[in-house]
C-alpha cells in the first residue's frame, strides 16, 4: 500500500527564502494530514492548523522555508503551490500559499539557522520586538493595495500627487491630514449621527433643495426618489468659512458628508440623471 505525502527537497538543496506575515493569518495557516477511509484507502486532507490561533499567528512572525511542498496533481486536495514553512516564535509547522497577500518575502539569502537581526531604528514592532521587519520599499510605479495602508509610526506623504481612498476613509488618528496637493476620498468622515431631510418611507420628489449639515453629527442623509447609484449630485455650502465636503449617491437616497467636525452649515443640493 502506498501514500502520497509532501515532498521535501534534498538537504543541499534545502531553501534559504523566508517570509515575514503582514497580518494576523492564522486562517491562512494550513495543515496536510492522511488518514484511512472505510474502504481502506488513504484520503488526504489540506485544513487550516487546528493549532493557530490569533494569539500566536501574528503580523510580524517569520515564517522558514522548511522544503516540504505541496503541488496540484501531485498531492490531492491541494489546488495551488503551497510552501512548508516553521514559525520559529510560535514552534508550528505548516504550509502557507507564499503569494498570498498575508505574507511577504523576507530573505532569500541568509541561512535559516542565523538569528533573525534587531533594527537600532525600530522603537517596537507589530510582533511587539525591535527586530528586524524587512526592507523598505522604494519605487518610481504606483504602489496598489487591496488591503489598508498603515504607517505605525511614520508618516504618509504625497509630495507632488494625490493621496487616494476610492472606497474607504484617510484617518488621522492621533494627527493630521495634509498634502502639498490634493487628498481625495469617497468619504472626509463617518458620522456617528447623520441628519436626514425626508424618510426612508417617504422620500422626496424633488430633485433639488436645501438643506443642513447639523445636529450631533456631520453629515446629511437626503432621501428622495430622484437620485440613483449613479445620479451625479452637486453641493453648494452657504458658508463664509472653507470646508470640504463629499457626497455618496445611492438608491433613493444620497449622503452629504463634511469635514468639519459637527458642521452646521447650509448647503443647496442638485440631482441631475
Amino acid at each position: 500500500m502506498s501514500s502520497i505525502t509532501a515532498s521535501s527537497l534534498p538537504q543541499n538543496a534545502q531553501s534559504k527564502r523566508s517570509y515575514i506575515a503582514t497580518a494576523v493569518f492564522n486562517g491562512s495557516f494550513y495543515s496536510y494530514t492522511s488518514s484511512l477511509n472505510a474502504q481502506n484507502k488513504f484520503v488526504y486532507t489540506l485544513a487550516v492548523n487546528p493549532s493557530a490561533t490569533t494569539g500566536n499567528c501574528k503580523a510580524g512572525h517569520i515564517l522558514t522555508e522548511n522544503g516540504r511542498r505541496l503541488v496540484p496533481g501531485a498531492n490531492p486536495g491541494v489546488t495551488t503551490y503551497m510552501a512548508g514553512v516553521y514559525d520559529s516564535s510560535s514552534g508550528l509547522s505548516g504550509f502557507i500559499d507564499p503569494n498570498c497577500s498575508l505574507f511577504a518575502p523576507y530573505n532569500t539569502n541568509l541561512p535559516n539557522f542565523y538569528a533573525r537581526g534587531v533594527d537600532p531604528n525600530l522603537v517596537v514592532g507589530p510582533d511587539g520586538t525591535t527586530n528586524d521587519m524587512g526592507p523598505s520599499v522604494y519605487t518610481s510605479g504606483t504602489v496598489t493595495a487591496e488591503g489598508g495602508i498603515t504607517s505605525v509610526a511614520g508618516n504618509v506623504v504625497a509630495t507632488a500627487g494625490n493621496v487616494i481612498a476610492t472606497a474607504g476613509n484617510i484617518v488621522a488618528t492621533a494627527g493630521s491630514v495634509s498634502a502639498n496637493t490634493t487628498v481625495t476620498a469617497q468619504k472626509f468622515l463617518t458620522s456617528p449621527v447623520a441628519t436626514t431631510v425626508g424618510s426612508s418611507g417617504t422620500p422626496l420628489t424633488a430633485s433639488s433643495g436645501r438643506a443642513n449639515l447639523s445636529g450631533s453629527g456631520y453629515s446629511t442623509v437626503v432621501y428622495t426618489t430622484q437620485v440613483t447609484a449613479t445620479s451625479a449630485v452637486f453641493v453648494t455650502i452657504n458658508n463664509a468659512t472653507a470646508r470640504g465636503v463629499s457626497v455618496v449617491p445611492g438608491a433613493g437616497s444620497f449622503t452629504v458628508y463634511s469635514s468639519i467636525n459637527n458642521d452646521n452649515s447650509t448647503f443647496y443640493w442638485l440631482v441631475i440623471n
